[in-house]
């Protein structure tokens, strides 16, 4: 792409990167996105439908996904769409900010991005384009011996549907695969996932715990993978009508027959994971969205096996649901024990994504379960904790075995009690410390005084020239995260880890003159200050300039002005404000232009004048020089 659209002068811009392009492309990646590595922005229709011809014959062969917003161009890898080449935005019927393009009349509208390609009713198709229009419309269901009825899930790498097979009447499930998209971490696609799926579903079948795969053919270069319905409703339907920790002061009998229900949930779901074991096959994806709940709500299904592999294999998880997200040590059959140690908990406290930051929490959450549910057995939680906290150190086991792998167990869990705040502030704080090492950059900042966040290089004498006067030199680009950083430490003070993260990097202290209260403002700082001054109480014609024969005392003078007109509730008069329309003042957003900065700046003196007072004896004023604004 860039041997061609550069020397043409072509705009063009792409993905800067492997992974960003990968996951640009996974299973839950944006559908209006997905697919697109590249984008060339033609000046015309005649350029573009030479870019076409020039760019097709060159890509002849190459394969990759289908871009669902565009019309593709003959087979290969080049996909068309009308849009905007600028960023502008507009807000829609509902009020959100989304992307913009201007139609026929110059107006902005939304720029519609659906996942299929429309054609704007203010633009003629090019006649070069419809070729491959009526090509794309050609590809229907039809033909299909099944009537899609309506969409279950749609993901990146299809959609999931349900019908009705007509030879037969029986309901059945469409499952969708797109070639090259809905990646997965090991790289396969959503075919090969559907692929893997119809191979476990055959290898299981006639157990009762899984669907019957029924068909599988091709249409328009997607996979389809057709099984029976499996009627019931998931299991994490059941937690908003059934949980009784929704209502603040459950009924005792309803916890009670809630802890009996959900315990032989479990029992039904770990039966089905042995059945599948059975048949040499790690399920690999389990959690409350892949477990089908019978209408007798007993009896469950497994669902979804695009994750599913060999046992013998041992492999690690590629796709998982947050929460039973099993550690990188779990391979095989661990992964779905892992699973169904984490169902446990879920099943009375669904938030099990926090173990994907700490296992150790499953102790605490266990503790929660015991306490608002008295009837479960204690042995059901303490078997989940030991296997969501234990380090692995060998082989897995059969999941319904009776052999297990080595355990070590993992730390034990840090549990804080609601409320406890200054525990969890010094736990804060002394994490942030122990990160400060010496292979860490940036290190811990400095405290600052800047001026609207940036600052000017030290003085320092150069050889064979005079020495640089303060503040002098050019602008710096923001230091984020340093200047606006505060820290009662400086580096090198005792026992902070700043001094030796400060050596590492190489640099020297600068010495810094003696400063006492009554000294004033820090020297070195009074040029940016009279500079920030004049931009916010000059004329704006010339932000950055102080206006002509404007002294120390006309700044001090204007700026007292402008203190006592924001005390009294108005703004200060403008000496020439910005007119657009009819006359009319164009209202301004930002810090200095609304009641936010006024605020700040009263602040700011009001801390000024304090300290003036303390250090001169109440002599109220010593301290508003031009360099007061120094000290944010």
């Amino acid at each position: 792409m860039w041997d061609y659209c550069f020397p043409r002068r072509i705009p063009f811009k792409f993905v800067p990167g492997p992974h960003l392009l990968h996951l640009r492309n996974t299973k839950y990646a944006g559908r209006d996105t997905s697919g697109k590595f590249v984008t060339v922005y033609p000046a015309d229709e005649e350029q573009l439908h030479t870019v076409l011809r020039e760019l097709g014959s060159l890509l002849e062969g190459f394969e990759g996904p289908y871009i669902l917003t565009d019309l593709r161009w003959h087979d290969g890898p080049l996909y068309v769409r009308y849009g905007a080449f600028a960023r502008m935005y507009v807000v829609d019927e509902r009020g959100s900010l989304v992307p913009a393009v201007r139609d026929g009349s110059g107006t902005l509208v939304p720029d519609r991005r659906a996942p299929s390609f429309q054609v704007p009713e203010w633009v003629a198709l090019p006649a070069f384009l419809e070729p491959h229009l009526a090509a794309r419309n050609t590809t229907t269901v039809g033909e299909l011996p099944y009537r899609i009825e309506k969409a279950l899930h749609f993901s990146n790498g299809g959609g999931v549907y349900a019908g009705t097979d007509t030879r037969d009447g029986r309901k059945v499930v469409l499952k969708e695969g797109r070639p090259h998209a809905g990646l997965a971490s090991d790289g396969a696609d959503a075919i090969a996932r559907l692929e893997r799926e119809k191979w476990a579903l055959e290898a299981v079948a006639g157990t009762g715990v899984v669907p019957e795969v029924r068909d599988w053919f091709t249409l328009g270069d997607h996979r389809f993978l057709v099984m029976d319905f499996v009627a019931g409703r998931p299991l994490n339907s059941f937690f908003a009508e059934r949980h009784p920790l929704l209502s603040p002061d459950p009924d005792p009998r309803a916890v009670a027959a809630y802890t009996a229900w959900a315990v032989s949930i479990h029992r039904a779901v770990e039966c089905a994971v042995e059945k599948v074991y059975a048949r040499g096959i790690v399920f690999n994806d389990l959690h409350v969205f892949n477990i089908m709940v019978a209408p007798d709500e007993e009896s469950v299904f497994l669902i979804d096996f695009e994750a599913a592999a060999p046992a013998e294999e041992n492999g690690r998880q590629v796709v998982a649901h947050p929460g039973f997200f099993a550690p990188p040590d779990r391979r095989g059959a661990d992964v779905d024990r892992y699973a169904l140690a984490c169902l446990r908990l879920a099943l009375f406290l669904p938030v099990t994504t926090l173990l994907v930051v700490d296992r150790g929490k499953a102790a605490h959450l266990a503790e929660v379960i015991a306490q608002q549910f008295p009837d479960v057995p204690r042995e059901f939680l303490d078997e989940a904790v030991a296997e969501i906290t234990r380090d692995v150190c060998g082989t897995g086991a059969p999941v319904g075995g009776t052999g297990a792998p080595e355990q070590v167990p993992s730390a034990p869990a840090s549990r804080v009690e609601p409320g406890d705040w200054p525990h969890s502030r010094d736990s804060m704080i002394k994490a942030i410390l122990a990160s400060a090492t010496r292979a860490r950059r940036p290190a811990l900042p400095r405290r600052r005084r800047p001026v609207l966040g940036w600052r000017r290089p030290r003085p320092r004498a150069r050889r064979g020239r005079r020495p640089v006067r303060p503040g002098g030199g050019r602008r710096r680009t923001p230091r984020r995260g340093r200047t606006l950083a505060p820290g009662p430490h400086r580096p090198g003070s005792d026992g902070h880890p700043a001094r030796s993260v400060r050596r590492s990097r190489g640099r020297r202290p600068h010495p810094r003159p003696a400063r006492t209260p009554a000294a004033g403002p820090r020297p070195g700082r009074r040029y940016p200050a009279r500079t920030l001054a004049a931009s916010v109480l000059g004329p704006p014609g010339r932000p950055g300039r102080p206006r002509p024969g404007a002294g120390a005392t006309g700044r001090h003078d204007r700026r007292v002005g402008t203190a006592r007109a924001g005390r009294r509730g108005r703004r200060p008069p403008r000496t020439s404000p910005r007119r657009t329309g009819a006359g009319r003042a164009r209202r301004r957003a930002g810090l200095m232009r609304g009641a936010s900065g006024p605020a700040l700046f009263l602040l700011r003196r009001y801390r000024g004048d304090r300290r003036a007072c303390a250090a001169g004896g109440g002599r109220r004023g010593a301290a508003a020089g031009p360099g007061v604004l120094c000290r944010a």
